[in-house]
């Protein structure tokens, strides 16, 4: 089983700025930022993993930017993304927009490590696959949204 503190050493030796929370649903979450990336790492409550999750939020100019273009460009960005993190093995979801579910407002790639398989290696594969997937997305937004 993966112990708080000793996540928190790992993840101090690499040089990552972290803190530790408590809420109803979780036995206890780290969030914090690594090269420039915030992540969470969260134990929930009476089930045998942890998640380690990154959120990509798209910021302002990008959203004007994906309104602004056609419909066929968001549907190639949505297709080159989604390949991008199959590719990558990567866990994800996406929120769409509900009028029109070709823009992308959001984008949180994630890994669940189980207890049995709870060593440092594990841990540090998992945690910069969700780093790496989140920066496939940065790709295809500049790719394609950026002026």
């Amino acid at each position: 089983m993966y112990k708080k503190e000793q996540i928190l050493d790992w993840l101090k030796a690499i040089g990552a700025e972290d803190s530790l929370n408590e809420d109803d649903s979780t036995e206890w979450i780290i969030s914090g930022s690594h090269r420039g990336l915030t992540f969470a790492v969260v134990r929930v409550k009476s089930e045998d993993r942890i998640i380690i999750q990154r959120g990509v939020n798209f910021a302002d100019d990008t959203m004007a930017n994906q309104l602004n273009s056609d419909k066929s460009t968001r549907i190639q960005f949505l297709h080159e993304l989604k390949q991008n993190l199959m590719l990558a093995s990567a866990r994800y979801r996406l929120n769409l927009d509900s009028d029109d579910p070709t823009i992308t407002q959001l984008m949180i790639t994630e890994a669940y490590i189980y207890d049995d398989g709870a060593t440092k290696h594990n841990f540090f594969d998992a945690y910069f696959d969700v780093l790496d997937a989140s920066l496939l997305c940065f790709l295809a937004v500049e790719k394609y949204f950026t002026s």
